[in-house]
């Protein structure tokens, strides 16, 4: 989970300011946990790919170069951290359990996820 979150806060650096990179991706990273909420058998998996692919998109699009300055504002804004913690665990448990089940047999829903699976220098 640490290296989907660093992978992750590092994709919305590019906002106007770590504020709006924060709300941005602290709202990306919900919109795709309720996404996959939602996925339970393959069915679901193929209805939820074209708009779990726009999240996906939406976050890759996020990636700048001042990861600094989203990082400082993380670390030094009260509840800031504890509430994207609290999102990337909800997250987390989301692709352990589409991990057991198979990713429903969806090796499309694999696919899409898997960048996110990866351990940091895999």
């Amino acid at each position: 989970m640490i290296g989907t979150c660093v992978c992750l806060c590092s994709a919305a650096v590019a906002a106007d300011s770590p504020q709006q990179a924060c709300a941005a991706l602290e709202e990306a990273l919900v919109e795709e946990t309720t996404l996959l909420a939602g996925v339970t058998d393959a069915e679901s998996a193929a209805a939820v790919l074209p708009q779990l692919r726009a999240c996906l998109a939406r976050l890759s699009a996020m990636r700048g170069t001042d990861e600094g300055a989203l990082w400082s504002y993380i670390d030094n804004t009260q509840d800031v951290k504890t509430r994207l913690v609290e999102v990337m665990e909800r997250l987390a448990a989301q692709f352990t359990r589409l991990e057991q089940a198979g990713f429903h047999g969806s090796a499309e829903l694999e696919a899409a996820l898997a960048p996110q699976l990866q351990s940091p220098g895999e």
